[in-house]
């Protein structure tokens, strides 16, 4: 059979039309199994859109809110990232999706596209649970997962699910990320049994109403600030919101405050005062017998905090999925029959047993210092976004938040000390403020007692001691950890960092699970190479504790405030034994005493003629909220910390062994 000829234009156009047909294909493959078609455009950029010196972009984000049921919020969430260079492939290595305490992570589902448009989709057994940490401080969780072969061109999509209890209804959501965004989009659907109302601030973007609620977007928004340490976000930050109200004109006019408290004078009602007679017979066992209000608080603190599970914490009773399906607690004494709460179910549950033991106990709105400064004139939740228990304690009220993990009794989370407040009375609220907790409570004793051998190693033992807010921050990051993980936690985070070469042993952890006792760790090290050598002369830092460590705030220019989470004082004991072949030369002023405008800093060093120095330092923070005009002035005192940090000694070999050897 002959074939009929086809002109060689005419191939040609077969071939094309071919490989758009194949090439169409592909594309239509892509927006199967529940994905959504990918725009032109984004598969096809070579270069960023927004930022000219980003190495990936966000081409699209979006969360859709629902907020219909009772004392429950999810957000679904679905991103995708246009990777652009090798640097954007590095950045992207591990995917986090990042989330609280309270918030749970579910239904997650991911794939990458490679350019030529072939897809590598995510197994479930490839998402891990692990901690976040900024600053070098835990900040909170993430699931993570990992794609193979990721290179430039590649796009990265992912969605997942986030469930909140939420007994006071209201949706805040910032817009900005780490990375400049395409485009957001946002969806509302509302909680029924109120009126709402949506606003915007900082910039935000303009709502609109859409059968089922609301949506908004927002496009070409740049990455979040790139730097240490920032203060209150959304006091400069865009961000949306959504408030619920009986009467609409409510969330709009001068009343706005007042109605607030009333609606929380109901929660108050509903949640605290004594109307189970299961909680009233409990109160009743816990406080027999005691005569004294402090007493009767403290019982009722270690109950709520031993007795019932908290399901804002990580767990090993119920996966994340196992609690989404759990029976949600709607007052105090289901909490109490089921044995198990959210962190607000726990602080109910406290509340609700003071009150029947005859306490004046109201709930809280707490202002959270690191997110956004409260002000009457900023209508919105965003203001007081915290919850604590104010307790009438002797004539005077005292707070608690028995449902945050290893705080303390008698102190609120370090961005709820020194905070501004709204309490509670009757149908009408009173501004109050919360004790300040000065550097003291949040002490660290770091001591260590080691050696130098001839070639300049280090060797020796430590032993540290976190209090306060020091000591729950690290029992957080240890917290589910096997005693494996926080050594490789304590070597990576507090060693490594600085001294890659760094090798521990022998770690031992003790009060890791206390609220009352500060943290305790224990274990050896090793550091090769220490010391330097040069010639006859032996030149080491005795700061153990901040070799290597790098300066604070490296920019020298900085457009957004400085928030410090609290106020620590560090207090470094060291002790080191020279090889008794050395002896002391000099030092480059060492011994120093810096009393600056945010920063105290005092060194000692002594030295013995047995070749042995013990070095003494002190270092606390004056404030921890810096508006950006004093960048300049607090920059140049964490720069002289630093320096101060890394003065050396030098210590010389004795002249008999120098003649000796030189015969």
């Amino acid at each position: 059979m002959t074939l009929p000829s086809i002109p060689v234009a005419g191939v040609a156009a077969c071939i094309i039309f071919l490989s758009i047909s194949s090439l169409s294909a592909q594309r239509s493959e892509l927006a199967k199994g529940g994905w959504d078609e990918i725009p032109e455009e984004e598969l096809t950029a070579t270069a960023p859109k927004i930022d000219p010196n980003a190495h990936s972009e966000f081409t699209y984000r979006s969360v859709k809110v629902d907020d219909r049921e009772d004392y429950y919020s999810s957000h679904s969430f679905h991103n995708r990232v246009k990777l652009y260079d090798e640097a954007a492939v590095k950045d992207w290595d591990k995917v986090d999706i990042e989330y609280f305490e309270g918030f749970r992570v579910t239904k997650i589902k991911a794939r990458v596209i490679y350019p030529d448009l072939t897809v590598a989709e995510l197994s479930s057994r490839d998402i891990v649970r692990r901690k976040i940490f900024k600053n070098d401080s835990f900040s909170g969780y993430a699931k993570s997962f990992s794609f193979p072969g990721l290179k430039p061109g590649c796009i990265i999509e992912y969605s997942w699910k986030t469930g909140i209890d939420a007994w006071f209804k209201g949706v805040t959501l910032d817009l900005l990320s780490d990375y400049p965004t395409w485009r957001y989009d946002v969806v509302i659907k509302p909680y029924k049994g109120l009126a709402a109302s949506v606003r915007s601030y900082n910039g935000g973007a303009k709502w609109e109403k859409v059968t089922g609620g609301f949506q908004t977007f927002a496009e070409n928004l740049p990455a979040k600030s790139d730097v240490p340490y920032v203060g209150p976000y959304r006091d400069f930050e865009p961000f949306v919101l959504v408030e619920y109200s009986s009467e609409i004109e409510a969330l709009e006019q001068e009343k706005y405050w007042n109605y607030r408290a009333g609606r929380l004078d109901d929660v108050n009602d509903e949640l605290i005062k004594p109307k189970s007679g299961q909680v009233k017979k409990l109160a009743s066992e816990l406080f027999a017998g005691v005569g004294l209000n402090e007493e009767k608080v403290k019982i009722a603190y270690d109950y709520c905090t031993t007795e019932i599970l908290n399901i804002s914490e990580p767990n090993t009773v119920y996966t994340e999925e196992e609690i989404e399906e759990l029976s949600k607690n709607k007052n105090p004494s289901q909490t109490l029959k089921n044995g198990y709460g959210t962190a607000f179910d726990i602080n109910s549950l406290f509340a609700s047993l003071l009150a029947s033991g005859g306490f004046q106990v109201s709930l809280a709105e707490v202002e959270d210092r690191s997110v956004c400064t409260y002000h009457k004139g900023k209508l919105g939740g965003f203001n007081l976004s915290d919850w604590a228990v104010a307790v009438l304690v002797n004539n005077e009220y005292q707070y608690f938040d028995p449902g945050s993990s290893f705080l303390p009794l008698g102190v609120l989370n370090a961005q709820n000390t020194g905070a501004k407040a709204i309490l509670i009375k009757g149908k009408f609220y009173e501004d109050v403020m919360t004790p300040e907790v000065g550097p003291e409570f949040s002490t660290v004793s770091r001591i260590a007692d080691v050696r130098i051998d001839e070639y300049g190693d280090l060797e020796g033992s430590i032993a540290i001691k976190f209090d306060g807010y020091e000591g729950v921050a690290m029992k957080r990051a240890f917290s589910g950890q096997t005693d494996d993980e926080r050594e490789e936690f304590v070597l990576e985070k507090h060693w490594q960092s600085r001294m890659p070469r760094t090798e521990i042993d022998d770690f031992s952890v003790k009060y890791a699970d206390s609220r009352e006792n500060g943290l305790i760790v224990r274990f050896n090290v090793k550091i090769p190479g220490y010391a330097d050598l040069a010639g006859e002369r032996m030149i080491l830092n005795p700061s153990v504790f901040q070799q290597g460590a790098s300066t604070v705030f490296p920019d020298e220019t900085r457009e957004v405030p400085i928030g410090f989470p609290f106020r620590p004082l560090v207090m470094d004991k060291v002790t080191i034994k020279v090889p008794s072949e050395f002896h002391y030369e000099a030092s480059s002023g060492t011994t120093a005493e810096f009393d600056g405008a945010l920063i105290t800093r005092k060194s000692l060093v002594t030295i013995s003629d047995a070749a042995e120095l013990v070095y003494q330092r002190l270092y606390t923070l004056k404030g921890t909220l810096i508006n950006t005009e004093f960048y300049g002035r607090v920059k140049a005192e964490f720069d002289a910390l630093n320096e101060a940090d890394h003065r050396p000694l030098t210590f010389v070999m004795n002249s008999e062994l120098l003649t000796s050897s030189a015969e």
